[in-house]
């Protein structure tokens, strides 16, 4: 003998039991396709994290290059100014060391200055004052060199370093 329940009740259970079977089905498709744009959101995400990865070292790379073209320019221009220092004292030889290594020690705050500050407005004033100074030293010494009846010393050079 079968028992018959009344539609009403069965609907009843199907609704407890969480709702018919295609309900069920489509709750689980809707699932299936939010993991799937997951997977798929996760991929892109992935590539998108290994260009950005790709980009910064290329990013490192050029500014350790920069870096040490910088470096290497601040070596040869202290360099310079080294050689610079030892024309001097061979131009101005009665002139005292300490004038040298106060013209010397100028220069070198200058290429100091502009080099430590990363404005580069500031940095082409600097750049300025150095070729002002440079020439300066260069004709105080051009002058010693061609005339022998100017004085044995940087007069102008160290006015300069006086303003």
């Amino acid at each position: 003998m079968s028992i018959k329940f009344p539609s009403w009740l069965l609907e009843f259970i199907d609704t407890v039991d969480g709702g018919d079977t295609e309900q069920q089905k489509e709750r689980l498709r809707a699932i299936a396709e939010l993991r799937g744009q997951k997977a798929i959101y996760e991929a892109k995400m992935a590539h998108e994290l290994e260009l950005l990865k790709i980009k910064f070292a290329g990013e490192i790379n050029r500014a350790e290059e920069r870096e040490a073209r910088i470096t290497t320019d601040y070596k040869e221009f202290l360099d310079k100014i080294d050689e610079m220092k030892g024309q001097i004292t061979e131009t101005f030889p009665d002139m005292p060391k300490a004038f040298a290594l106060l013209i010397h020690q100028h220069a070198k705050g200058l290429i100091d200055s502009m080099w430590r500050d990363s404005d580069i407005q500031t940095q082409s004033l600097g750049r300025k004052k150095l070729a002002r100074f440079l020439s300066v030293v260069l004709d105080d010494t051009t002058q010693v060199l061609l005339n022998e009846d100017i004085p044995k010393i940087p007069i102008k050079t160290l006015k300069l370093i006086q303003k």
